[in-house]
């Protein structure tokens, strides 16, 4: 026999205050003597609540045993590699289910990684010069240059002041 269902059981709690016997209660929804008992005594959830793993295997799959086994030496720096985990992060969450929640705070987490990529990266190119204070001067002329905008205006300007010498 079919498990009752969350609307039949909250009638059964309402006719059950309302003065209605288990036996009433059975001829009334046509159940079973103890599926009408399980739920007058509490036995039963009358109500679900959300669960945050809704929506996440919790079987670890064979190919997801081990983490993906990468030569370092393929990567010309930790920023490659960085960028690299970044990718397959984002691979990873786009072929397991997630529920809304999870997905969003994965895509913000992913989000913040790059950002802290690319501040780490424009630290790298301009490692002569205070980076954060050449950031800010040309920030200053114009403020809507990002970080790429930024690291291939020092490349060119690298590139010139080598020309000259």
């Amino acid at each position: 026999m079919p498990r009752t269902s969350i609307p039949e059981r909250k009638k059964i709690l309402r006719l059950s205050k309302e003065g209605f016997s288990i036996q009433e209660i059975m001829d009334e929804m046509n159940l079973s003597y103890f599926k009408v008992y399980n739920v007058v005594q509490g036995r039963v959830k009358t109500r679900y609540t959300y669960r945050k793993d809704k929506g996440i295997s919790r079987k670890v799959r064979e190919d997801e045993k081990l983490a993906e086994q990468v030569d370092l030496q393929n990567f010309a720096d930790v920023h490659d590699f960085m960028e690299h985990q970044i990718v397959l992060v984002a691979r990873t969450m786009n072929k397991t289910k997630l529920g809304a929640e999870e997905r969003l705070k994965m895509i913000k987490d992913l989000s913040a990684m790059q950002k802290n990529l690319q501040s780490l990266r424009l630290e790298k190119h301009l490692q002569n010069i205070d980076a954060v204070l050449l950031t800010r001067i040309m920030r200053r002329f114009d403020p809507k240059l990002s970080d790429d905008d930024i690291i291939r205006i020092v490349r060119e300007e690298q590139t010139k002041l080598a020309k000259e010498q």
